[in-house]
């Protein structure tokens, strides 16, 4: 496997990764903001959906050819040193400049569970790594004590992947 590819196997499997914390596409010559990451950096900080990024410390990012893993290897690196941006907000039509420090960036294994009806619950499972079983404990038993109160048996339905999907009686 190479490096970069195992660096980011490596990293999902772990659950979370070291970087400011936004999934991102590259629009014509800049770097559009497609979701900034729940409990990472950048929503601390205060990014949005839909900003572009324009500069990353001293470095111009519009107007260049980049690829997907340049921008990434900009993006992510160590908590160690602030990163600076430069973001431009189409809403306000400003630019907004943003230094914090990269952190952290949690990825869920577990991305909804809730009640579908009085006896049946569902739990989706997004992805596996070191944190899914954790994860997956604490929305069951968040639903099981949901349903404790009206003592009733139910189902919980598991959504692993499509289109496999799991029905666990309980």
């Amino acid at each position: 496997i190479p490096v970069v590819q195992k660096q980011a196997l490596s990293e999902s499997m772990q659950g979370n990764f070291m970087g400011i914390g936004v999934s991102f596409f590259i629009v014509q010559d800049s770097i559009a903001v497609v979701r900034v990451l729940e409990g990472g950096p950048s929503e601390k900080a205060g990014l949005k959906s839909g900003d572009r990024i324009l500069m990353v410390d001293q470095d111009t990012l519009y107007q260049k050819q980049l690829t997907s893993e340049a921008v990434v290897s900009k993006l992510k690196g160590s908590s160690e040193n602030p990163i600076k941006l430069k973001v431009y907000r189409k809403r306000t039509d400003s630019i907004y400049s943003f230094k914090f420090k990269r952190g952290p960036v949690p990825l869920p294994s577990v991305s909804s569970s809730y009640m579908i009806n009085e006896t049946i619950g569902y739990i989706k499972i997004n992805r596996f790594s070191q944190t899914t079983f954790p994860e997956f404990r604490k929305a069951l038993e968040k639903l099981i004590a949901q349903e404790r109160k009206e003592n009733v048996y139910y189902q919980v339905v598991t959504h692993l992947a499509k289109p496999m999907r799991s029905f666990t009686n309980w």
